[in-house]
C-alpha cells in the first residue's frame, strides 16, 4: 500500500504525531501495522519517501529540520533525526532488523547511504552462525556530512565532526575531528566547523559565531 497522508492523526498502518510546516512529494508504502511518524516542532518535508516493513516503526523529526531522501525502517526499528538538521541532497537511510539510527542536531547531510543493517545475511559454513548481525548507528550533534558518504552497521559518530566526501565509516570517529577515507581516518583533531562560507584568512571564534580580532 502507498499512502500520501501526512497530516496529524491515524491513517491505515501508520499514525502521524505532530505536523509538518509543509510538505512536498512525501509517500509512505506500507508492508505491516503500528507504525508512527513523530513530527516536533513543524519540520519541513520534501522529496521523502518512507518505506514501513513490518510492525511498530519509528520515524522521528526534530522541530526546524528539512528532511529528504528515501527512508527504509523494519522489523521494530526507529529512525530519528533532531533539532535543526538539514539534508540538501537525497539519499537512503536503512533501519532494520531492530536497530536504531539516531542522528543528532544541527546536522548537515549530504547525499549518503546509512544503514543499521546489511539487508542480506551472511552465515559461517561450520557452526551456522549468522555473522553480520544489525546494529545501532549513532551520529553526534553538529556532524557534517560531505558528499557520497557511506556510514554502516555499529558506526558511531562523535559531535562536531565532519566525514569527507566519498568516505565509509564502520567503526567509532571521535568528537571535533576530521575523517575521510575507506575506512574513515581521523585527518585533523580539535576543530569546529561553520555553515557559512568564510574567505580565505578568516578565524572564527569556537561557539560564538563571530570573526576573531
Amino acid at each position: 500500500m502507498i499512502a500520501t497522508e501526512v497530516t496529524e492523526g491515524q491513517h491505515e498502518g501508520y499514525t502521524v504525531f505532530g505536523s509538518p510546516k509543509s510538505a512536498r512529494n512525501f509517500a509512505v508504502v506500507l508492508k505491516g501495522k503500528n507504525n508512527v511518524i513523530e513530527l516536533t516542532g513543524h519540520p519541513t518535508i520534501y522529496h521523502l519517501k518512507v518505506e514501513f516493513i513490518g510492525d511498530n516503526n519509528v520515524l522521528r523529526i526534530g522541530a526546524n529540520s528539512r528532511i529528504k531522501g528515501v527512508m527504509t525502517i523494519g522489523e521494530g526499528s526507529r529512525l530519528t533525526f533532531g533539532a535543526s538538521v538539514s539534508i540538501t541532497r537525497v539519499g537512503h537511510f536503512v533501519a532494520r532488523e531492530g536497530a536504531h539510527i539516531t542522528v543528532g542536531d544541527r546536522c548537515l547531510i549530504s547525499n549518503f547511504t546509512v544503514m543499521s543493517s546489511d539487508a542480506h545475511s551472511i552465515f559461517d559454513r561450520s557452526t551456522g552462525e549468522r555473522l553480520n548481525r544489525a546494529r545501532d548507528v549513532v551520529i553526534g550533534d553538529t556532524v557534517w556530512l560531505a558528499a557520497n558518504v557511506a556510514i554502516y552497521k555499529g558506526a558511531r559518530i562523535g559531535s562536531g565532526s565532519v566525514i569527507g566526501a566519498h568516505s565509509i565509516v564502520r567503526g567509532t570517529i571521535p568528537a571535533n575531528v576530521v575523517a575521510a577515507g575507506s575506512p574513515a581516518q581521523v585527518l585533523s583533531e580539535n576543530i569546529f566547523w561553520d555553515r557559512r562560507q568564510l574567505p580565505d584568512g578568516a578565524h572564527l571564534l569556537p561557539g560564538l559565531g563571530k570573526r576573531a580580532p
